[in-house]
């Protein structure tokens, strides 16, 4: 029984960051990425929180280690502010289909940040699959054959802005590695998402961004990409390796490049040719060569 609700809950991780990619398109139709973000992080926040409470973790909450909480806070300016506003605007720009495989590439450069800083070596398996992520990566990357062909694709300044996102999601993954080891995951990211969601909200407004401009319609989209990625994704990712470990839990939550393709094809009617859905399919098998190498 525990096996089946490993691989449910990575299987569900992974629908539920497709369909955070997809309500996040719809949301930013007219909003800024920053402001999405913004109203994004706000919800994830809440349930955070909520959640914390409901474990009944809040004396760890308001007991950091200061330290620790550095390293946290460090890699959500890293992961959240700076690598998840540049991927919704490439989501605004390029579209579901293509810019999550991209984008998740991210297990590729945390692998290589830990054979450059962390001393761990490089097996074939790993090499193998660099090799196959390249090979998506220069199938997807923006090409005149298809865009004659009238796909949009990705132009050369979205593709860029696209792949920065992976390099600095995995640095604020090996941040959180560090944090982890003071904080449960739950009071992990409570304990950073309120500091986040007010800088967020404070170059928003600096900007001249406003929330209260938005649509209750728009708000309600943005705020349900946050509750579904950040909370309830990240629980369902961790309740997977919890139950079957990492070595099968993130091959089974990394395919969702593939459900993405899928997705932005079928219900975002996105032009996609056998070249993305290529892509998509050796960009995963890239990414778990690299996991269990």
């Amino acid at each position: 029984m525990s096996t089946f609700l490993g691989v449910a809950a990575s299987l569900g991780a992974a629908l539920c960051w497709t369909a955070t990619a997809a309500l996040l398109k719809l949301g930013t139709t007219n909003v800024q990425p920053l402001l999405a973000n913004t109203i994004r992080v706000i919800a994830a926040t809440l349930g955070s929180i909520l959640l914390v409470l409901m474990m009944g973790e809040l004396d760890a909450l308001l007991a950091p280690n200061l330290a620790a909480f550095s390293i946290a806070l460090s890699a959500g300016l890293l992961g959240i502010v700076i690598g998840d506003t540049l991927y919704i605007y490439a989501l605004k720009t390029a579209g579901v289909a293509r810019v999550m495989p991209v984008a998740n590439t991210y297990p590729l450069f945390s692998t290589l940040g830990a054979f450059l800083f962390l001393g761990e070596g490089l097996t074939p398996y790993i090499i193998l699959g660099a090799v196959f992520i390249v090979a998506g990566l220069w199938l997807i990357s923006p090409r005149r054959d298809y865009r004659d062909a009238g796909e949009v694709g990705f132009t050369p300044r979205s593709f860029f802005l696209t792949l920065s996102c992976a390099p600095i999601w995995a640095a604020g993954i090996l941040l959180l590695g560090y944090a982890l080891n003071y904080y449960s995951v739950i009071v992990l990211n409570a304990v950073r998402l309120p500091l986040i969601a007010l800088i967020l909200l404070g170059v928003a407004y600096a900007r001249g961004l406003n929330t209260i401009r938005l649509s209750r319609h728009t708000v309600m989209i943005l705020a349900s990409a946050g509750l579904l990625g950040l909370t309830v994704g990240n629980i369902l990712f961790l309740l997977g390796i919890d139950s079957i470990g990492v070595a099968k839990a993130v091959p089974l939550s990394s395919t969702s490049p593939i459900f993405s393709t899928i997705v932005g094809a079928v219900f975002l009617r996105e032009k996609v040719s056998l070249r993305v859905y290529l892509s998509a399919v050796l960009i995963v098998l890239g990414i778990i060569q690299v996991t269990i190498g």
